[in-house]
């Protein structure tokens, strides 16, 4: 659909966009299923990070990165790129655990969170 200069690609398996457009920006969004699926895995994550041994220091920096994306699921249309290199770093975060059962774990579930974005 059209809105002024805006056009709003909606539910389109693929289309071109041209290199080198002047003002040409490309939003993607992430849908409600998505967004459920990664709020899931931040509910995991926060209930295992502390038992796969990190720091005092790496589950603060967890927390943040966590409310980071909360915070981006609160804006009008969530980045789904924003919100996996987050996941990212949660990842590399809970890789610092010394419980590796629970590191395994953590970094499945972070897998499956943001595997759509």
């Amino acid at each position: 659909s059209r809105s002024g200069d805006i056009y709003n690609i909606n539910n389109h398996g693929a289309f071109n966009w041209a290199m080198n457009s002047p003002n040409a920006q490309l939003n993607i969004s992430m849908t409600q299923e998505e967004v459920t699926c990664v709020r899931e895995m931040l509910d995991s994550y926060r209930a295992m990070i502390v038992s796969a041994g990190v720091s005092d220091e790496v589950a603060a920096d967890a927390d943040i990165i966590a409310a980071e994306i909360e915070d981006e699921f609160s804006s009008a249309a969530p980045e789904g790129g924003k919100v996996k290199a987050l996941g990212e770093k949660l990842g590399e975060l809970a890789a610092t655990g010394t419980v590796t059962a629970i590191v395994n774990a953590l970094n499945a579930v972070i897998q499956q969170g943001i595997a759509g974005l």
